[in-house]
């Protein structure tokens, strides 16, 4: 019996994917009616990122990042795709999947994958990923 089986919270995400069916799918939606926090929230994450993939003390490399609860791609338009060579979306919504292929424009070239699943249930495939 995997953890999950016994994992009280089974309810939680069903719960939390009904929320987010319901959601639109917009920068506004993803971010819960805030979005003027969208330009600050990518400048504060690209600086917090840039201290782990730049200069001699970068401790990882820029090939490849998933966006683990992706949404429509906010973050990986603005933040991972431009840092990244690939980039893979995980999100349990696939109408926010969908949404993003548009709302990406040309940064949906550097999407490789399109992951339609709960975080609870997304494994990462071993070194794939350098963040």
């Amino acid at each position: 019996m995997s953890g999950m089986d016994n994992y009280p919270d089974k309810q939680f995400y069903g719960d939390a994917e009904t929320y987010w069916q319901e959601v639109p799918a917009t920068v506004d939606g993803m971010l819960g009616g805030y979005k003027s926090v969208d330009k600050i929230d990518i400048k504060g994450s690209k600086k917090f990122l840039q201290e782990f993939i730049s200069g001699p003390n970068a401790k990882t490399k820029t090939r490849r990042a998933v966006d683990c609860g992706a949404g429509i791609g906010r973050v990986s338009h603005g933040l991972l795709c431009p840092l990244f060579s690939k980039v893979d979306m995980v999100e349990v919504c696939q109408k926010f999947l969908d949404q993003a292929k548009t709302y990406l424009g040309s940064s949906a070239k550097k999407v490789d994958r399109y992951i339609c699943s709960g975080l609870q249930n997304f494994t990462p495939d071993p070194g794939r990923y350098d963040v």
